[in-house]
């Protein structure tokens, strides 16, 4: 392998490796921030109940909205507490209270429960399809080595040669 293509692949690598810090530090600086507010949320999709439209390894954003309509996807929080991203098939009025029956696209019965407002995070406003299998994988032992130690140690050894020369 010549020089300069070892060098392109460097630059690579290099850029990326930049581009992952600045969302690494992105995230710590701001969104763990307790003071800092992003007018969205993001959620990792850990079920196929709404193939085909979002799969198992999605990452969905989502962004509280003041109503919520028929045939829009939201994610909610189920009577277990889990994070549910389903459609609503109906909006009803329970003791005044709007309530949504929801159903997964893949799923073929509605869900056993109506949703009430209170437990509604959001509206669906982006599918980040199979992100979410990378943001997994980084908070494994092997993922951080892999997209954190190993760039580290490139990016560190490459300052070392060039001092050297």
């Amino acid at each position: 392998m010549s020089r300069h293509s070892s060098a392109g692949n460097f630059k690579k690598a290099f850029i990326l490796t930049l581009f992952g810090l600045a969302v690494a530090y992105f995230f710590g600086r701001f969104w763990l921030n307790p003071g800092f507010y992003l007018p969205f949320e993001l959620y990792l999709v850990q079920s196929g109940s709404m193939e085909p439209a979002i799969n198992a390894g999605d990452i969905v954003v989502v962004k509280p909205k003041s109503n919520y309509h028929q045939r829009q996807v939201i994610t909610f929080y189920d009577q277990d507490g889990r994070v549910v991203t389903h459609r609503i098939l109906a909006v009803k009025d329970q003791a005044g209270q709007a309530v949504f029956l929801t159903k997964g696209d893949a799923n073929e019965a509605p869900d056993s429960y109506l949703v009430p407002r209170e437990k509604v995070i959001g509206q669906l406003i982006l599918v980040l399809p199979r992100m979410g299998f990378l943001v997994s994988f980084a908070k494994t032992r092997y993922g951080a080595l892999l997209l954190v130690v190993v760039p580290a140690v490139i990016i560190i050894y490459d300052e070392f040669r060039k001092l050297k020369e």
